[in-house]
């Protein structure tokens, strides 16, 4: 009973862990993105 619960709570705690890495990882790539798209925009329009 007590072995499950603490399996339990471990898989939570990595599933928001992995949530937590997820949306940093999208906002990273995002804002590169539009670094990137930035730069490419200011090159085609000289």
């Amino acid at each position: 009973m007590f072995f499950r619960l603490f399996a339990i709570i471990s898989i939570t705690k990595i599933w928001a862990m992995a949530q937590l890495l997820n949306k940093l990882y999208v906002k990273h790539f995002l804002r590169d993105s539009i670094i990137h798209g930035s730069i490419i925009f200011n090159y085609l329009n000289k």
